[in-house]
């Protein structure tokens, strides 16, 4: 995460400055900046992002998979249903049913724990005393 201070910083609202240095030449060996760490900083990003935009609302992107994951089920109950009624499908040879019925608890299950992360941020800020927000400057009115 130490390539992301500066982007972290913006986001608690520091001023940012650059400073040049003296970069000297490799005296020895080789970089050891591969293909396996761009993807770590791409993982970081996707964490800085996350923790970022939800950090204070995590039921915002948890219980948004949710709803997804319980209106993909709802659509396969009623392929379910559309295959059995309509064209006479048995349901014990039906992988919809078991998907449909997966589905649907796995969002149950996401709802359920977005909630418990909002009750998780809103205890943690009460705690410490801290505000889930930053006030950049107060205009006297």
């Amino acid at each position: 995460m130490h390539r992301l201070i500066p982007a972290l910083t913006a986001w608690m609202g520091a001023k940012l400055v650059e400073v040049e240095v003296n970069h000297r030449p490799r005296s020895s060996g080789r970089s050891k900046y591969h293909l396996g760490r761009v993807f770590a900083v791409i993982l970081d990003i996707i964490s800085l992002k996350f923790f970022s935009a939800y950090a204070i609302r995590p039921t915002h992107v948890i219980g948004l998979w949710g709803i997804v994951s319980i209106f993909f089920g709802i659509v396969s109950v009623g392929a379910t249903i559309y295959l059995k009624w309509g064209m006479g499908v048995n349901m014990t040879r039906n992988p919809f049913l078991v998907i449909s019925v997966l589905l649907f608890i796995v969002g149950m299950q996401l709802i359920a724990l977005g909630l418990l992360g909002e009750v998780n941020v809103r205890t943690y800020y009460e705690m410490q005393e801290k505000e889930p927000y930053r006030i950049r400057e107060i205009r006297a009115e």
